[in-house]
């Protein structure tokens, strides 16, 4: 699997649409809990926003960066395994680089 060197990947645990590249058509993915490799540290829930498209196809929750404006600078944080802490600054911030060099965001990638 290949990495974006410049920006982090991110692949939020949970469900969430996804472009294919090939055709370009949107699908809606699943994971599932047992994929996640670190728990204790992956975001589930956190400070933040939902939205709906106005004709009702498509939802999102904003949560990372976003929370630090309802907290001043942080937002309190449901990780899986049942834990909740308040990470100051950024969450999408938090970044780390693995042995193959790929960044990834601490808080919100699945499988690192």
């Amino acid at each position: 699997m290949g990495c974006d060197r410049v920006r982090p990947r991110f692949r939020y645990p949970g469900s969430g649409w996804a472009r294919n590249a090939d055709d370009g058509i949107e699908s809606y993915g699943v994971t599932f809990l047992s994929a996640v490799t670190t728990p204790a540290r992956t975001v589930g829930v956190g400070d933040a926003y939902t939205l709906v498209t106005p004709n009702g196809t498509k939802v999102a929750s904003g949560f990372g960066c976003e929370a630090r404006y309802r907290h001043g600078d942080g937002g309190n944080f449901a990780m899986l395994d049942g834990h909740a802490r308040y990470l100051p600054g950024d969450a999408k911030g938090y970044t780390e680089q693995d042995i193959d060099g790929c960044w990834f965001e601490t808080y919100f990638t699945f499988d690192r």
